[in-house]
């Protein structure tokens, strides 16, 4: 695998230039890979941490921990995928409780 363009190489390269609203398109679908990736790293520290809680206490209390803090890590993640049916869910799932 090449780990360095050389100027000549550079020269020869073609870069698009996309209509605005393509680059628009592809910055939000980037940005909102950069929101899951977090999303993905912090469940997994809950699941983690609630294992954890299990373990020392029991189960229901790893439960409850998980329950509580997933409820407000929704309400400060899913602000950021407006296009996703996830704010109304979790919106309409905290009016049921």
């Amino acid at each position: 695998m090449q780990q360095y363009i050389y100027p000549k190489d550079l020269i020869q390269t073609v870069i698009p230039i996309l209509p605005e609203d393509k680059q628009a398109e592809i910055e939000q679908k980037v940005l909102e890979s950069f929101n899951l990736r977090k999303r993905a790293k912090d469940l997994l520290e809950h699941a983690k941490r609630a294992v954890e809680i299990a373990i020392e206490q029991d189960e229901q209390a790893a439960i409850d921990w998980l329950e509580s803090v997933s409820e407000i890590a929704a309400l400060h993640f899913f602000p950021y995928l407006p296009e996703s049916g996830y704010r109304l869910w979790f919106d309409e799932r905290l009016r049921n409780t």
